[in-house]
């Protein structure tokens, strides 16, 4: 009987709730004295969830204009981020702890491909209290060269993990990374976080879930 042999995650959305923080922060940081004379609204920040870095600054210095500088904005939000993350920490999604628990006990392999960096994605490990011994392998942006919607980082996991592509569930939180997962040829499970995806994505997608605790269930059934 056919089971699934490896799991691949994305991390921010999916396992933790970074974007939901990112959101927050830049909400509170648009707000401040040096750029309340901007008009950055909280649909133009939602609609920064999912993007690559370069193709956000660049979505938000056309749309706010004026001499905006979202790269410095972005670091501005991600300092402040950092801070409240050391000292509140950040929270899991739904879920995870019962699929990692899962998972391990039924001897799948767990990766992770994220495009953040390997530092960015070990100091979540600690934000959100989650312990790294779980995942046999971390593939991250800085080990690629090439960003999502593209499937290099799934292709380089795949690799990795010496696995049958058939048997390998990828769990991505937004259109972009499902669209790397569905390109790499993977059995690609949508779990949306802010943003709901098009329905041209949905088609493609292997299964649509609410939360991570529902793979369990679609493990458990796969044959």
């Amino acid at each position: 009987m056919r089971k699934i042999e490896a799991v691949i995650f994305d991390m921010d959305g999916l396992m933790v709730d970074s974007e939901r923080a990112y959101y927050d922060t830049a909400l509170e940081v648009s707000k401040t004295d040096k750029y309340k004379n901007f008009n950055i609204t909280e649909n133009l920040i939602l609609g920064c969830v999912g993007m690559r870095r370069v193709e956000m600054f660049d979505y938000l210095n056309e749309a706010v204009g004026n001499g905006f500088d979202a790269k410095l904005f972005n670091q501005e939000c991600m300092i402040v981020l950092y801070e409240k993350a050391k000292t509140m920490g950040l929270k899991k999604k739904k879920g995870l702890d019962e699929l990692l628990t899962f998972l391990k006990e039924n001897k799948i392999k767990i990766a992770i491909a994220s495009s953040s960096q390997i530092k960015t994605i070990k100091d979540k490990f600690i934000f959100a209290n989650l312990d790294e011994s779980y995942f046999d392998l971390i593939v991250s942006g800085d080990m690629v060269t090439k960003a999502k919607p593209d499937p290099e980082i799934y292709l380089k996991t795949l690799e990795k993990l010496s696995v049958n592509p058939e048997n390998v569930f990828v769990l991505e939180d937004s259109e972009v990374g499902a669209l790397a997962g569905i390109s790499a040829g993977l059995k690609t499970i949508l779990i949306p976080d802010m943003k709901e995806s098009s329905k041209e994505t949905e088609s493609k997608v292997y299964k649509k879930l609410t939360h991570l605790g529902e793979v369990i269930d679609l493990i458990n059934n796969f044959v």
